[in-house]
């Protein structure tokens, strides 16, 4: 209780649970703020309204309007945050289940078993995440093959930013 009256009280981490809680409501709603198309067989595949190379700008039709592919802007973000959420709670399942197993392994043998793993972790910290993340993606990918739809790409995708994350978050040190 007093941990959520302090984040309350914080601007920056009221906005920050704002706009999770507005993204909660758009992936739920998603079927009712952007209905899918009748004749779709996946609610999340992108509609489209041609195949001219032009964007077109907002209209009646497409709120956000277009892009070069005809595919509809609004569609996509809508139905967009109920994937962002799917890979993001499995990252995070994945990268707890990880990281758990790696720092029980250091804290149970210790010495230099564990100064290796920290040696190893702290290399990843010396790069950029975001940069390492899309680093090991490519090559993972170019491994699998191309494609998002690939069912090998999408977890080594996935794997990859996981291990990424645990590596390059900063460690406490006891004090």
């Amino acid at each position: 209780m007093k941990v959520l009256k302090r984040l309350l009280k914080n601007p920056t981490s009221l906005a920050g649970i704002l706009l999770l809680v507005a993204f909660i409501i758009i992936a739920i709603l998603a079927p009712m703020l952007a209905p899918p198309p009748e004749n779709s067989r996946d609610a999340f595949m992108i509609p489209r309204d041609g195949f001219s190379t032009e964007p077109r700008a907002p209209s009646d039709e497409h709120i956000m309007g277009t892009t070069e592919g005809q595919y509809d802007i609004y569609y996509g973000v809508i139905w967009g945050t109920r994937t962002a959420f799917r890979i993001g709670v499995v990252i995070t399942i994945f990268t707890t289940i990880i990281g758990l197993f790696i720092g029980a392994i250091a804290g149970f043998y210790g010495g230099w078993l564990d100064e290796l793993l920290m040696r190893i972790t702290e290399i990843f910290q010396a790069f950029p995440f975001l940069l390492a993340a899309i680093t090991l993606t490519s090559v993972l990918q170019t491994v699998y093959g191309p494609g998002d739809a690939n069912l090998m790409v999408l977890a080594a995708k996935i794997l990859a930013l996981s291990l990424i994350h645990i590596l390059s978050c900063p460690r406490s040190t006891p004090g």
